[in-house]
């Protein structure tokens, strides 16, 4: 038993009890002690329930709700829900069951060891017949479960499962005082999910650096790697990992969940405006020029250019791309990892492949001068060329390019389309509240000169089971396409400002990513606190 993962006010109720007090320290305690202790100090009935004996077309129902809650249910009556758990302590969870089902609710305690056992066979079989196999039953991590029966060498395949199974797109490994706290981004919110144990988090460290062939002697320092791991129901996941030192002791460790299915979409994946749409597919059918592709880090720039990529791809076609890092391995594409080490930069990359005579390069990202400069010259060149940039918003990359000494001039006839980007929360259709518009909304819609009907309802995010709490049950995309006119071509040549540019491109039906987000929050899609995080 991991004793310090139980609230400090549970083991002072826990140790209370009259007989308690007979058995002696709690550390000497027996598993089978301890839960009848327990038992008697919260007085619910205590004993092994049966996977026979579980209701899993309820579970399989409310599948994220019973993960999160750390329970399993029993039996589901018309206004009593009987549920089976192993931390009685946290009050919250009758809460919520109340809230959830809308009925009373009728504990029974069961050990750890047999909470851990009913989930990993409920897990990953469909509603129906549960399955029964004794010997390879996978062992599943949940957040308010007990860890008592996950061998420590296997708690990092534990982590990345359950990662998995809640959509994560990044786990955090992070040391503080006497523990590690495990996290999970999902849909762009953090979530904490365990806090582990000194001798855990050395264990996860170790099969960590082993998997990622790291130095695991070496603490403090920066080092990056890329993983492949197989979870027991076959699916295989890489992950990138990041570590860099902590003041707190040990190694913070990041590892990006790497979802190949994210880049392995056509062009109706990406869910553009039928206008955008077309502006789209005209424009990659061209056979040179420059389009750039702009956001902030997780934006969702990377899923955007493999997916038009993929499309351009075939056999008559040649495709390189040059990266920092290569994240995703695509069949038919040349591609280069970007390592100084070795000589090979951004520059020399690209001076090397405008010889491999290609139809289509990928700069993966411009971040100075030279590299600006050579992007622009194969787009010149007669080559289709795509790139990133870190702008606030699309027609600024017009400034960003001329600081980073790129002639004016050229723009003017290289750049065939921008797309500045960013990612918001889709509502959950499960818990999402209406409420009217306030007027301090109403100020940012007349100040942009947005249209739209004073009775309007909108919505906000409130958190249920069916979204893990968080209010949102995935992201979408939302652009901002700046594919230039011959008018402003003309105003590109010049010294114009680029107010004067973003002025008559606006005249020209010109929307920036803000005004376009505050329509999904309009139409229902998103929230005004997801649309207002939004830096435009």
């Amino acid at each position: 038993m991991n004793l310090s993962t139980i609230p400090k006010e549970a083991l002072e109720r826990i140790q209370s009890h009259a007989l308690a007090r007979k058995l002696g320290a709690i550390s000497g305690w027996s598993e089978d002690q301890f839960y009848t202790i327990v038992a008697h100090a919260y007085g619910i009935p205590y004993r092994e329930v049966k996977v026979e004996e579980v209701d899993a077309a309820a579970f399989h129902a409310r599948q994220n709700f019973f993960v999160r809650a750390g329970q399993v249910p029993i039996k589901y009556y018309p206004d009593t829900m009987v549920v089976s758990e192993c931390e009685p302590w946290d009050e919250r969870k009758l809460q919520e069951i109340i809230q959830e089902f809308e009925a009373g609710v009728k504990r029974v305690l069961i050990s750890s060891r047999n909470y851990d056992l009913l989930l990993g066979r409920l897990t990953y079989y469909k509603p129906g017949k549960v399955q029964v196999q004794e010997s390879t039953a996978p062992k599943v991590f949940f957040p308010n479960a007990a860890w008592d029966n996950v061998e420590e060498p296997k708690i990092l395949l534990e982590i990345v499962r359950r990662s998995d199974l809640m959509g994560a797109s990044d786990i955090h490994l992070e040391p503080g005082d006497g523990y590690t706290r495990v996290r999970f981004r999902v849909h762009g919110s953090l979530l904490v999910q365990r806090k582990l144990a000194p001798r855990q988090a050395e264990e996860v460290m170790k099969a960590l650096k082993l998997e990622a062939h790291l130095l695991n002697s070496q603490t403090g320092t920066f080092q990056s790697s890329r993983i492949r791991t197989e979870l027991p129901h076959g699916k295989a996941i890489d992950l990138r990992v990041e570590v860099a030192p902590s003041v707190d002791g040990g190694d913070s460790v990041v590892m990006r969940l790497l979802d190949f299915k994210s880049i392995n979409r056509s062009l109706d994946d990406l869910n553009l405006p039928p206008s955008y749409y077309r502006v789209l597919t005209e424009t990659i059918s061209k056979t040179s020029g420059l389009i750039i592709v702009t956001g902030p880090t997780g934006s969702g720039k990377t899923t955007t250019l493999y997916t038009v990529l993929q499309h351009l791809n075939s056999k008559d076609t040649k495709v390189i791309t040059i990266e920092d890092p290569v994240e995703y391995r695509v069949a038919g594409f040349s591609q280069i990892q970007i390592d100084p080490e070795k000589g090979i930069t951004f520059p020399n990359a690209i001076r090397s492949c405008m010889r491999q005579d290609p139809d289509i390069m990928l700069v993966g990202e411009v971040r100075d001068e030279e590299t600006a400069k050579l992007a622009v010259a194969a787009a010149e060149t007669g080559h289709l060329v795509f790139t990133t940039l870190h702008t606030n918003n699309a027609i600024e990359t017009l400034s960003r390019l001329d600081r980073l000494g790129v002639d004016r001039y050229q723009l003017q006839t290289l750049i065939r389309l921008v797309v500045a980007q960013r990612l918001i929360g889709v509502l959950c259709p499960h818990c999402k509240t209406a409420r009217e518009i306030k007027q301090h909304e109403r100020d940012i819609l007349a100040r942009l000169g947005m249209a739209y009907d004073p009775a309007q309802i909108v919505y906000e995010k409130r958190g249920c089971s069916h979204c893990n709490g968080v209010g949102t049950s995935g992201r979408t995309a939302v652009y901002s396409f700046f594919s230039p006119t011959d008018a402003i071509r003309e105003m590109m040549g010049t010294d114009c400002p680029i107010l004067d540019i973003i002025k008559a491109a606006k005249e020209g039906g010109f929307k920036t990513v803000m005004e376009n987000a505050l329509e999904f929050w309009l139409k229902g899609v998103s929230s005004f606190s997801e649309v207002h995080a939004l830096e435009d």
